[in-house]
């Protein structure tokens, strides 16, 4: 029986379970990620019919990706038109209902309550909600451009889960909108909404060609079309734009995908890897057992030798090997399921932000099912070489006083050949973790051009209803980092509009250089900042000044360029005094080191940066190196806008050590798991040896202990 196999031999049993527990906690682990990342189903009614719909370059990634690698995916797709969505709706025959919505989500300043937040949202045309076919939980889809809809979690949150909420008015930048709708807890798409607004399509931005891609587009499909039709259509249609406009459209194509597939693209290699990583490790676990009951096979020659003197055949040893293993792989499946379960707990902070359906990330009934599974599995293969070999066994020979715990040449062998199995198993993985951790190291050591300890950031929206004149801005935001400096442990504070891996970025084509006209430079980042803006993150002027406060509205018009600029522009580090134009002409006042302002992967692009108080481009983000705590630092920083203005919204507060490890959690995450596993792989490699060395010497004891092995001449 299998479990008097276990009684008399604990110490072989115990190495055998811990074994498989490490291996099948692993794998588990990894599938409890992979099931609700990429095989669990999105929710929504029908939705093998759902489709998102991109446009692809993939030479015009290739040419950008040091600078808005941000806006593509790793094939050198991005968003698509609103001309593209006008034709679609028009002339399209294979879809039932056509959804878009805006490029990036964007902070929603929500007022109406004494602490007055921003919300992650989403612009949406009304066709969204019914492309994805889920309905509210309370009211309807929105219908107007002064409706919204709200998630859950925001209302339960904000609202109190008010059962009275639809046809509410909430304030929004100050303009009250009713309450349409309140979305299901279940859905989340695109991840992170926290509210749904109306999107100005049909607005005249929108309908400048096909070359301004600035729409995400969802669909979903008529009942009989498949995704290949529909990808047939879509070509014809990026075919006849390329005619109509070869500059904009030229090599661009239209590519339609499963929404699913869609949302888990950028994830798939990252995880497709650490599948393999786990399947090794469990080959070198059902190795290193393997080895472990070969070299039991030795100790027990004697008893398998008497079953085969009573008449025992081949299969009926076979059997007894095979149900032996799988006792002992499902104790130790068993085992390995709770140390996925706590493994899971210790691993859920490292998850990225950005990974899809994280929050279903748990082990459940299909997830146990998996591990059974695999258990079984793992204790078939195991028991494939003792099994084969156990058959072997020389009643005659094993009987034989003096030769009953001595170890054959044959099982020396195939247990030597396991042993190097996994070994060369266990140094590919390390291997791989050391190159991953080079890169890494490599990126770690990058400077990034700014100095992003004790530096803190959060959102201020500056309403557009309270500060929808230049002035009321500039004051505002000039008083209030006025009173942030002087506050105690405040060494500077600035702002603008976007900070380094706070935003995406925002460009210009088409800038006019003083003496060479226009060059072709591509996409040339622009960024308002205010004065102070360098001091406070401590990004070096090699040459020049920083912006002043008498670098106002009313003065002329002044600049400051990075050093990849100046030079690639200007064909000097010190361009000071020369002028770019924009919309209106503007003279360099200073040269600004580069900053890689969306990853440390990612190489400085041209730059400009202009006075906040010259050309307020958006939303403002604050920046305030402190001394001290960070808890005292926010606290310094939320009592400071409050004085300033107690309705303001205002963002987290987060230090920019922070966002720059969120920035990289995507790449870190594959990296801690690889690195576990391949520990993994060679500590259970490790105790294989160590296990079938012991189990070796104990099967030749009585061996090492004949007289021959004492002859004359041969030392212990």
């Amino acid at each position: 029986m299998p479990w008097r196999f276990v009684r008399r031999y604990r110490d072989l049993s115990l190495m055998a379970i811990l074994t498989v527990a490490l291996a099948v906690g692993a794998n588990t682990a990894v599938f409890s990620v992979v099931r609700a990342v990429f095989l669990r189903p999105l929710g929504f009614p029908e939705e093998a019919r759902l489709v998102e719909i991109r446009d692809c370059n993939p030479a015009e990634y290739q040419r950008v990706s040091r600078e808005g690698k941000n806006i593509f995916d790793q094939r050198g797709c991005t968003v698509t038109s609103g001309a593209l969505y006008r034709d679609l709706l028009a002339q399209a025959k294979s879809y039932e209902t056509l959804g878009a919505m805006n490029l990036f989500p964007e902070q929603v300043p929500l007022g109406g309550a004494s602490d007055p937040a921003l919300v992650r949202g989403w612009r949406v045309t009304p066709s969204f909600f019914k492309a994805l076919g889920v309905p509210p939980v309370l009211g309807r889809w929105f219908e107007g451009q002064d409706e919204v809809v709200l998630s859950y979690g925001l209302w339960q949150e904000r609202f109190g889960a008010d059962p009275n909420i639809v046809g509410r008015k909430i304030l929004l930048r100050d303009a009250p909108r009713r309450v349409a709708g309140v979305m299901p807890p279940d859905f989340h798409y695109p991840p992170g909404a926290r509210i749904w607004l109306p999107h100005p399509y049909g607005t005249r931005q929108y309908f400048v060609g096909y070359g301004a891609r600035n729409l995400n587009l969802v669909g979903r499909l008529r009942r009989g079309v498949s995704t290949a039709a529909a990808q047939a259509e879509a070509t014809g249609f990026s075919t006849r734009a390329a005619g109509l406009d070869p500059h904009a459209n030229q090599g661009w194509s239209t590519q339609v995908d499963g929404l699913l597939d869609e949302m888990t693209f950028e994830h798939r290699r990252g995880f497709a890897i650490l599948s393999a990583a786990v399947g090794i490790v469990l080959l070198i676990g059902c190795a290193n057992l393997s080895g472990l009951l070969l070299a039991g096979l030795e100790r027990r020659g004697a008893e398998m030798s008497i079953r085969v003197a009573l008449g025992a055949r081949r299969s009926h040893l076979f059997r007894q090997i095979l149900g032996e293993t799988l006792a002992l792989s499902l104790a130790g499946g068993a085992l390995g399921l709770l140390l996925a379960m706590w493994g899971l707990d210790l691993l859920r902070p490292l998850i990225p932000a950005g990974l899809p359906r994280a929050d279903g990330i748990r082990v459940d009934v299909p997830v146990a099912l998996f591990s059974i599974l695999v258990s079984l599995a793992a204790g078939g293969l195991i028991a494939i070489l003792p099994g084969l070999r156990a058959p072997r066994s020389n009643p005659g020979a094993a009987l034989r006083p003096g030769t009953g715990r001595t170890s054959t040449h044959g099982g020396r062998m195939a247990q030597g050949a396991l042993v190097a199995v996994q070994i060369a198993l266990a140094v590919v993985l390390l291997a791989g973790a050391g190159l991953l951790f080079g890169t890494l190291r490599r990126l770690a050591e990058q400077n990034l051009g700014f100095r992003p300890e004790h530096l803190l950031v959060t959102d201020a929206p500056l309403t557009a209803s309270r500060f929808d004149q230049p002035g009321r801005r500039t004051a505002f935001v000039s008083d209030l980092l006025r009173e942030l400096g002087r506050q105690p442990g405040v060494l500077a504070a600035g702002g603008g509009d976007p900070l380094p891996f706070t935003g995406d970025q925002q460009g210009r084509f088409g800038i006019r250089f003083e003496g060479r006209g226009e060059l072709e430079l591509g996409l040339v980042h622009w960024r308002t900042v205010t004065p102070r803006f360098f001091s406070a993150l401590d990004i070096a002027m090699l040459t020049g000044r920083e912006f002043r406060e008498s670098d106002g509205a009313d003065a002329p018009g002044v600049c400051i360029v990075n050093r990849t600029l100046a030079r690639a522009a200007f064909q000097t580090d010190n361009p000071v005094g020369r002028k770019l134009r924009i919309d209106r002409w503007l003279e360099v006042v200073g040269v600004a080191a580069d900053v890689r302002q969306m990853g440390a992967d990612q190489e400085a692009g041209p730059e400009v940066y202009v006075p906040w108080a010259q050309e307020w481009m958006g939303d403002f983000t604050i920046a305030m190196r402190y001394r001290g705590t960070e808890a005292d630092g926010a606290a310094v920083l939320r009592a400071a806008v409050r004085r300033a203005d107690a309705a303001e919204p205002l963002g987290e507060i987060v230090s920019m050590d922070a966002l720059i490890a969120r920035s990289e959690s995507g790449r870190r995450f594959p990296l801690v798991l690889f690195s576990i596993f391949s520990a993994l792989a060679l500590g259970i490699a490790v105790v294989g040896i160590y296990g079938v060395v012991s189990q070796s010497v104990a099967a030749r004891t009585q061996e090492m202990g004949s007289g021959w092995r004492w002859a004359p001449g041969l030392r212990a």
